[in-house]
Parts: structure tokens; C-alpha cells; sequence
């Protein structure tokens, strides 16, 4: 056991897709390196089977883990802007008198 060199390598792929709706979904994928030798792919050919990440929501089996709705978070809001707008002449003022501009 002292002399085995094992690796976890996590991997996501997200596909994020547009047009009109937006769904997100996560699969993930185990192999590993069963003989040791470094290469955790070779040990499909000798009958391993990968093991696939599964959404608990839903009873189908090895089915990618799903959002089906996405929100974008807006920046800033028109409120926001109008709010930061604000805020820069209300500093901008004394400033400005200062140095005889007003």
C-alpha cells in the first residue's frame, strides 16, 4: 500500500445552451488506475466498468445531474446606475467648489 501513487482527477464538463431556455448539467465520470501502472484507461480493456454520477431527483439511472433554469445576475440595475450617478455628483461637488469650478 506504501507504494501505490494514487491520483484523484475530478473532471466537469457543463454544456450551457441558449435559445429561449437554459439548462445546465453536470456528468462525471470514475476510473481508476486498478493495476497501478499509471494509466487509469487501460483498465476498461481488462473489464472495468466506469462508474457515472447520478441525479438523485430523478429515477432514471446514470443521468446527468440537471439545472433547468438559470437567472442571470444583473450588475447593475437601472436603480443602481441612477443611485451611482448620484452618489458621483454628490461628491463631485464639493470638490468641484473647491477648486472654484462652481
Amino acid at each position: 500500500m506504501a507504494n501505490l501513487a494514487n491520483e484523484v482527477v475530478i473532471r466537469f464538463d457543463t454544456r450551457i445552451t441558449i435559445g429561449g431556455s437554459v439548462t445546465i448539467e453536470n456528468q462525471a465520470m470514475a476510473h481508476w488506475d486498478e493495476n497501478n501502472n499509471g494509466d487509469p484507461f487501460d483498465d476498461e480493456q481488462g473489464g472495468q466498468q466506469p462508474v457515472l454520477t447520478d441525479d438523485p431527483t430523478t429515477t432514471d439511472i446514470n443521468d446527468p445531474t440537471g439545472v433547468r433554469t438559470a437567472l442571470p445576475v444583473p450588475t447593475l440595475s437601472t436603480w443602481a446606475l441612477l443611485l451611482l450617478a448620484l452618489m458621483s455628483i454628490w461628491f463631485a461637488v464639493p470638490v468641484l467648489r473647491r477648486r472654484g469650478y462652481l
